[in-house]
């Protein structure tokens, strides 16, 4: 009987005599995040008390029934060269993307800033996660004329546009 783990068995059993496979899978033998030991030392965008959490987003944004409510992240490129910025709308999925060099918060900031005022698209609010390239959010905020909101440690799924198209992004 064939089952996942007898695929998965032969797919690395491939790999580890030079075959390419494991090339085929959507995570391509990407390691866990390390659970234990000490925390990562970033430093984060801002003080949980400051900063603006989704919990105080307008009850409209999550019924996705007009356009202008943006989702921010970053995607980090092979062998960490090169940044994507995407941006992508709530209600239509329209995706904008922007490459940085580096995942600064200036550079961000400059990203997210020149490509929703170049596209001429309505912003009402943003939605990023707890990064630190997002540390200068009150600029974007004030650039755009917009509410910055930040998503919950640990809850991408609260920015599932985006995450979703991260996801096809990095495939």
């Amino acid at each position: 009987m064939l089952c996942p783990a007898a695929i998965y068995a032969y797919i690395w059993r491939d790999h580890r005599q030079g075959g390419s496979l494991y090339k085929g899978l959507r995570h391509a033998n990407r390691p866990y995040r390390k659970r234990y030991g000490k925390p990562d030392g970033r430093t984060k965008a801002a003080k949980a008390a400051t900063k603006p959490s989704i919990d105080h987003r307008p009850a409209i944004v999550d019924q996705k029934t007009h356009f202008g409510d943006w989702e921010l992240d970053t995607v980090i490129g092979p062998n960490h060269r090169g940044v994507l910025v995407t941006i992508t709308e709530r209600s239509t999925n329209y995706l904008l993307i922007r490459r940085v060099n580096d995942k600064s918060a200036a550079q961000t900031r400059k990203a997210v800033i020149d490509c929703l005022t170049e596209s001429g698209l309505p912003v009402h609010t943003l939605t990023s996660d707890n990064g630190t390239e997002f540390a200068d959010y009150q600029q974007v905020a004030k650039a755009l004329k917009a509410d910055f909101y930040f998503a919950h440690p640990y809850h991408a799924w609260e920015r599932g546009a985006n995450e979703h198209n991260n996801k096809l992004i990095r495939h």
